[in-house]
This record gives structure tokens, sequence and C-alpha cells, in this order.
């Protein structure tokens, strides 16, 4: 269908089948399912036609010549005819792309946070409210001796600011910094 073409990028209405003797498919194109490069016939809807067995929610890409990566997630099902033999297998996908770039991005970006926070040469100590646990970097533990598994907020907080006011106020310094987004 129209849809489909435009998800994976294929001119309309060719025949998008790829173990047809005649391929309308873009050269060069590879399959990969769940991150594994497969033969044409082991693509989703040939191994459905094949089993008889549906696939649920499998991550399924096409990687053309140029280099232009289409990621779907796809369901697959057979239908089967008055024996119970597979008479037509049909697919539906919903195209990812953007959100699989957006995932590849926000974890190189978490690496490169860790590699920062592990080997920057100043003190830096992070808080995580879900858990409520602490974490110290390198540096800190190095130059106070204390370890991340030995320290809790109040702990640390109680240490840096031992004046309860001054704690207090840098407290809600903390917390206003975390409604706007701002460094305290």
């Amino acid at each position: 269908n129209p849809s489909a073409y435009r998800i994976m990028g294929l001119p309309s209405g060719i025949n998008a089948s790829v173990t047809t003797s005649e391929s309308q498919l873009p050269s060069g194109l590879r399959l990969f399912v769940n991150g594994e490069e497969v033969a044409p016939e082991d693509a989703p809807m040939q191994v459905v036609a094949r089993s008889g067995k549906p696939l649920q929610n499998i991550e399924h890409e096409l990687l053309f010549e140029n280099g232009t990566r289409k990621s779907v997630y796809a369901s697959v099902v057979p239908l089967f005819d008055a024996r119970g033999n597979v008479r037509k297998v049909i697919g539906a996908y919903t195209d990812f792309t953007e959100r699989k770039q957006t995932e590849q991005s926000l974890a190189r970006e978490r690496i490169l946070l860790e590699r920062l926070f592990e080997t920057m040469p100043v003190m830096v100590s992070m808080y995580d409210p879900e858990t409520k646990s602490m974490r110290l970097n390198a540096e800190f533990e190095k130059t106070i001796g204390w370890k991340s598994e030995e320290v809790s907020p109040t702990f640390l907080l109680e240490a840096l600011y031992p004046e309860p006011e001054y704690r207090m106020d840098i407290l809600k310094r903390m917390a206003a910094a975390g409604n706007t987004q701002e460094w305290v």
C-alpha cells in the first residue's frame, strides 16, 4: 500500500517482495531483523509464509546501497485457506527510523557524559532523586577518599555544609535549579 512504500522508501507500485524472480527492489538492498543481516529467503514475510507462524513486534531494517537506513517495527501474520494452508501473508509496519536515530544519539550522549564525569579533574557528585543515590566521580573519590557506595546525600551535604542554615540555603538553591534546569 502507499504507506508501506513511503515508510520503506520504495517507489510506489513496485513488487516489494525480496524473493521474486524479477526483483523491482533497489539494487544493493540489505535486510536486517533484530540487528542481524538476513538472506532474502529469511525475511520476515518469507519466514511466516514458510512456517505458518506469526512474528510479532520485530525490529526490521532496510539498508540501501547509498547508506540510507529505514527502521521499522513489524508484525507479520499468515492467512490460511479452508484446508489450513498458508494462502497469504500480511504485515503491519510502523516507521521508527527517527526514534531509532534519537535513541542512538542519546546513547552516545550518555557515554560522553559518563566519560566526562569520570575523567574531569574536578570533584563532581551526582544525585539521582529516583533512586535517592549519590555518585562521586573518580577525582572526588581520590581527593576526599570517599566511595560512592559509602556516601548518602545527607552525609555529603552535612560534610560539605556543616552549618544548618547555610545547608538549607544550598538545598533551596538546588531545588530551584532543578525546576529551571540551571546548574547550582
